[in-house]
């Protein structure tokens, strides 16, 4: 299988309400090279720290202490005031209601199940930004707005 190269220095951050998730995603992406990483089990810190400096890349665990990952991002990809970034949504299974349509009209490109194995992470994280930067801008905002109309 091909080696993934990606930028070490982009920012990702890391969302869970599960420490042993944060501490072994941290572990995999240091592991192939990656040093700005952020981890948080707070979603409210979350989302101010988001809006002042967004990541490259989120990873939202389904997990979390406060409510739940999906919630989250929706909050995140719906506020006109943090910049529309890549997320990968992890997690045992998607959340109940959702299909991988749901995840796509919120930009967010895949969802990675728990196991997740370093090589697997890494070509998830690859296909994503191909497939986030790939589409253009107004794409996009497209994708981000959709939902509003359907709603």
């Amino acid at each position: 299988m091909d080696k993934v190269e990606l930028d070490p220095k982009l920012s990702i951050s890391i969302i869970s309400g599960k420490a042993e998730t944060l501490f072994h995603l941290s572990q995999e992406l240091k592991k192939t090279g990656f040093k700005n990483i952020n981890k948080s089990q707070d979603i409210h810190s979350v989302l101010q720290r988001v809006s002042h400096d967004p990541p490259d890349l989120i990873i939202c665990d389904s997990f979390q202490n406060e409510g739940d990952g999906w919630q989250l991002l929706l909050s995140i990809k719906n506020d006109e005031n943090i910049p529309n970034f890549p997320v990968v949504f992890c997690g045992d299974k998607l959340p109940a209601g959702c299909t991988e349509n749901d995840l796509e009209d919120y930009g967010i490109v895949q969802f990675l199940r728990n196991p997740i194995q370093s090589q697997k992470l890494m070509r998830v994280i690859a296909t994503t930004f191909d497939r986030f930067h790939g589409s253009s801008k107004l794409e996009r905002a497209y994708t981000r707005a959709k939902r509003y109309v359907i709603d």
